[in-house]
């Protein structure tokens, strides 16, 4: 399934990461790196809270602050600290998951 991002996110990514307007549109490639990093961030971070929605990434939250710091790391070669440094928030995300899942299903059976 392809991930759809936004243009909001793409440019709140690449401001975080400090590239300029002027080095964005000299240099095609840099939006497209920073789509592979989005991408790829999102996919990870899928994998230990499945429920999460575009929606959370463009909002103020856990999700968004996870995804912008994979790609701070991946944006400075150093993604297998990533998981390390943020062990606790990845386990934090992933215990909303949890509770999300539960409340839905018990509004399901209600």
């Amino acid at each position: 399934m392809a991930i759809l991002i936004s243009n909001n996110l793409l440019d709140d990514v690449a401001i975080m990461l400090n590239y300029t307007a002027a080095e964005r549109a000299e240099d095609i490639s840099v939006d497209r790196r920073i789509r592979i990093m989005i991408e790829n961030g999102i996919a990870r971070l899928r994998s230990s809270a499945p429920d999460l929605t575009a929606a959370d990434f463009e909002k103020e939250g856990r999700a968004r602050e996870l995804l912008f710091n994979y790609c701070r790391y991946a944006d400075s070669n150093a993604l297998e600290m990533f998981g390390v440094n943020y062990a606790a928030e990845i386990l934090a995300l992933r215990l909303d998951y949890e509770v999300r899942s539960a409340e839905n299903e018990n509004q399901e059976q209600s």
